[in-house]
């Protein structure tokens, strides 16, 4: 474990209770004693109130036998303050359509809730990767530009 974060002293102590390290991970058990990791607690989206981990919603998706790759981020958006938003590779031979989204929209709130359906899904033809072979979620962010465009998120103009 490293003993300092770079320039940020204060926030790296600001980690520890007592003798313990908070990693800011959101994680649950389930009633068999499994854990589950639900994603970063900065990575959760506050869709109308309700909290949402892209990360379930991301096994949800990747559940669909059409899905190859995907990826769930927050969108923002007027009403909901922010809207859960899947960016989704397919597996050769299938090709987007309307009908497609819908069917997998609707797996997905048969799997988690209708909440945590994403509400804007975008089918991509490559998954951007960063040089570490991570999904690249700015350079989805670059290649649509219009669910981003002079909207900011709600709380950002109050």
């Amino acid at each position: 474990m490293f003993v300092d974060y770079l320039g940020d002293s204060v926030g790296y102590r600001g980690k520890f209770r007592g003798a313990h390290y908070y990693t800011g991970d959101a994680a649950r058990q389930d009633g068999e004693g499994y854990f589950w990791f639900g994603g970063r607690n900065d990575d959760i989206i506050n869709t109308a109130g309700h909290l949402v981990s892209p990360a379930e919603v991301e096994f949800a998706l990747l559940e669909c036998p059409e899905v190859d790759a995907c990826v769930v981020v927050r969108v923002p958006d007027p009403v909901l303050l922010e809207k859960v938003a899947a960016f989704i590779l397919l597996k050769p031979f299938h090709v987007p359509s309307v009908d497609l989204e819908l069917e997998i929209r609707l797996r997905v709130t048969r799997r988690l809730s209708p909440v945590e359906s994403p509400q804007e899904v975008r089918f991509v033809e490559v998954m951007p990767t960063d040089s570490a072979g991570r999904i690249d979620r700015e350079a989805l962010r670059a290649q649509f530009p219009e669910l981003w465009a002079s909207r900011a998120f709600p709380w950002e103009t109050w």
